[in-house]
């Protein structure tokens, strides 16, 4: 999997994954959950896949996707895994704010509101997927979303990630 396929629109990806995952649950903020719903509503995306901003309502699910949620998540991913009603067989991750210091959080600017942004230590994030049981099946860098928080240039650039896991 390349990262060229994956951003800046997973489109063509959602499409080709509607089929192997016919019970595909899809988790985001509220807001992007409200765009996806009014998109199916119209019948751009398949009546059967369903998108949740609660995690204990998805039900089950083979497939987990989330695309440039896990910096704004504001639980352990892992946490968030263990409140699903039964964890996902699969799960892709896409767009995971990543660096090899301490993890922090920052603010980033969206329109004219500042809100809270996640940035992982990669090592103990990839430690705590294959402690809760997942095997990571590929990585891929996403150079592009990579950046260097400006008013703390010496805790040096970030770097985004996206992940296939199976569980094992």
């Amino acid at each position: 999997m390349q990262a060229g396929i994956l951003a800046p629109s997973i489109s063509p990806l959602i499409r080709c994954l509607i089929f192997r995952a016919p019970n595909g649950r899809f988790f985001d903020l509220p807001a992007i959950i409200n765009t996806a719903r009014k998109k199916r509503a119209l019948g751009d995306i398949p009546a059967q896949i369903h998108f949740q901003d609660n995690p204990a309502a998805t039900g089950t699910a083979d497939l987990l996707l989330a695309s440039g949620l896990l910096q704004y998540l504001d639980t352990p991913f892992t946490d968030f895994i263990k409140a699903l009603p039964e964890p996902p067989m699969h799960i892709l991750l896409n767009k995971v704010a990543m660096r090899d210091g301490d993890a922090l959080v920052t603010l980033e600017q969206i329109s004219p509101n500042r809100v809270p942004y996640r940035i992982r230590n990669r090592q103990n994030f990839e430690a705590e997927l294959t402690h809760s049981g997942y095997v990571i099946r590929d990585t891929w860098l996403i150079p592009e979303l990579a950046h260097t928080i400006t008013t703390h240039p010496w805790l040096g650039a970030s770097e985004s990630r996206g992940y296939l896991m199976e569980r094992a």
